[in-house]
């Protein structure tokens, strides 16, 4: 029996949304809608899967347990920052090895990320610059000594659904525009932005997994929007393409399933870290220009509609996670998060 532990995190806002059913009508206690479901679908008859949850409690949490590996699922640095750092004091003082180490999460931040891009051969970024403004003074400062120049992508860091997230500047004269955003020191990423329409005028966005040593083709979606977020928004007018779009989505899990991109692999020695997804597209040289990293994106994370995913590419998938959790798996005496 392989027991693992997994670090889970309150957003810094200390707010849940509490479900009483899952989409089966399963009883569900209390559900994180941003908590990874990596290891649900482990065999209990192998795997103890136990979660501890850091909040708003300053006080220390012990925990009599001695697991084998600890996977981190605290992956937001923007949103979950004070969890995080609880996290990482936890695994300062113990010896357990972790899967994606809570001190290198804070590495895929868009501006250190785009930082560890730029020398990478096969995958490219676009610059990015955080800033904390005060004034839309402090704005125009930080982006004329970062040298960006319009268009620009300006959102904030830590976004919620609910607030506006993004702009595009075109031009430094509508630079009043960025107003519609509050500027009392929260964080804020500009970058270059970047039009990556293909030829017959749609967007395609593609996510890989890279889990442990394996990369996996995650999936692919087509709009006429730059802005892709899942498929019931990214489909939205394209009621006369979808036969073609719908074939060509599901047709990228055969054709990349053995393909190998060496750049992310240098990127996952580079970040430090296990498990993430990989948000990106494909370029005319058929080098990858990186958007994000997602170390809890998932196949069922609602991105992709029910029934992209085979029976058979669930399974690879599933038995991927088992490989890098048994890689990890040393031998281990005790937890005190």
């Amino acid at each position: 029996m392989t027991t693992i532990l997994q670090l889970a995190g309150l957003p810094d806002s200390n707010e849940i949304v509490l479900e009483t059913t899952d989409e089966a009508g399963a009883r569900r206690f209390l559900d994180f809608a941003w908590l990874s479901p990596l290891l649900e679908p482990l065999d209990p008859a192998r795997f103890r899967h136990l979660k501890l949850l850091y909040g708003g409690a300053e006080n220390p949490i012990s925990v009599n347990i001695r697991p084998d590996v600890v996977y981190n699922s605290i992956s937001d640095p923007e949103r979950c920052s004070h969890a995080l750092d609880r996290a990482q004091h936890a695994a300062q003082s113990n010896p357990y090895p972790f899967i994606n180490p809570p001190a290198n999460i804070p590495r895929i931040r868009s501006d250190r990320l785009s930082e560890t891009v730029a020398p990478l051969k096969g995958i490219t970024m676009p610059k990015t610059v955080r800033l904390t403004p005060h004034s839309l003074s402090d704005v125009s400062n930080t982006l004329e000594r970062s040298g960006l120049r319009p268009p620009l992508l300006f959102r904030e860091a830590a976004a919620y659904p609910e607030r506006p997230n993004h702009f595009i500047l075109e031009s430094f004269d509508d630079l009043h525009a960025l107003e519609r955003f509050p500027f009392d020191g929260r964080a804020y990423y500009a970058s270059a932005f970047t039009d990556y329409r293909s030829p017959d005028g749609l967007y395609r966005l593609y996510r890989f997994y890279v889990i442990g040593d394996t990369l996996l083709p995650g999936h692919l979606i087509l709009s006429d929007q730059w802005h892709i977020r899942n498929d019931a928004e990214a489909h939205r007018g394209l009621k006369s393409k979808m036969t073609g779009i719908l074939n060509e989505e599901k047709a990228f899990l055969k054709q990349f399933r053995k393909k190998s991109f060496p750049a992310l692999y240098v990127l996952k020695q580079q970040l430090g870290l296990d498990y993430f997804a990989v948000e990106c597209t494909i370029d005319k040289k058929g080098e990858l220009l990186l958007f994000g990293i997602d170390c809890n994106g998932h196949y069922a994370d609602g991105t992709k509609m029910q029934g992209y995913y085979s029976t058979k590419e669930l399974a690879q998938f599933n038995q991927a996670v088992e490989k890098m959790l048994l890689d990890k798996r040393p031998a281990a005496k005790g937890y005190h998060a």
